[in-house]
């Protein structure tokens, strides 16, 4: 009876075909970050995470994490966002309260979303998110809504393949914006 659940299991886990989901090229319009604007700008004491209790699971970057809330709030009105590198085209970040010190995982980083480009402002709760899918050789722009240290995910799609990621997002959503207008109409000469 073990043999036959592992050789389940084995099948469920490694022989199973995978599923992901295809990403459809960006197409417009983008959110924009005045839909998105934040009620108030936090300009109180910056506090700072519990590393004991319940930030404990960042105690690893606690320095990179200090130091960065001491800047001040950049996002979301009371947020400072955070990227750190973790290896070639790796970056991870965190997402932390300065009104409150508590600290968050953003959904991308990682090796999974290399290349990881961000664009966001203080005054607005809207955070694009461009990265390189390796499986896909897709370079991906998301649009994330963050609200109560949570990001829900608006808008996904696709600019290009890896060299597309080398360049700024608003540069790639300009280009994706082109590609979408029909071609101009040429007059002949009279």
């Amino acid at each position: 009876m073990k043999s036959i659940i592992c050789a389940a299991v084995f099948v469920l886990l490694v022989a199973a075909p995978t599923w992901s989901e295809e990403v459809a090229d960006l197409q417009g319009p983008y959110p924009a970050a005045g839909d998105f604007q934040v009620a108030k700008l936090y300009s109180g004491p910056t506090r700072l995470p519990d590393f004991k209790g319940r930030d404990k699971d960042f105690r690893l970057f606690r320095t990179r994490i200090r130091d960065g809330l001491k800047e001040g709030p950049n996002f979301a009105g009371e947020y400072r966002v955070i990227q750190y590198g973790c290896g070639t085209g790796c970056s991870d970040v965190v997402i932390a309260s300065n009104r409150t010190g508590q600290a968050f995982n953003f959904p991308l980083g990682g090796e999974e979303n290399a290349y990881l480009s961000l664009q966001f402002s203080l005054q607005s709760r809207l955070m694009a998110a461009q990265w390189y899918d390796f499986d896909k050789d897709s370079c991906i722009i998301d649009f994330y809504d963050w609200q109560a240290g949570k990001a829900r995910l608006v808008k996904r799609g696709r600019v290009g393949t890896n060299e597309t990621c080398y360049n700024e997002i608003s540069d790639n959503l300009n280009k994706a914006d082109v590609s979408q207008q029909p071609a101009p109409v040429r007059l002949p000469a009279e």
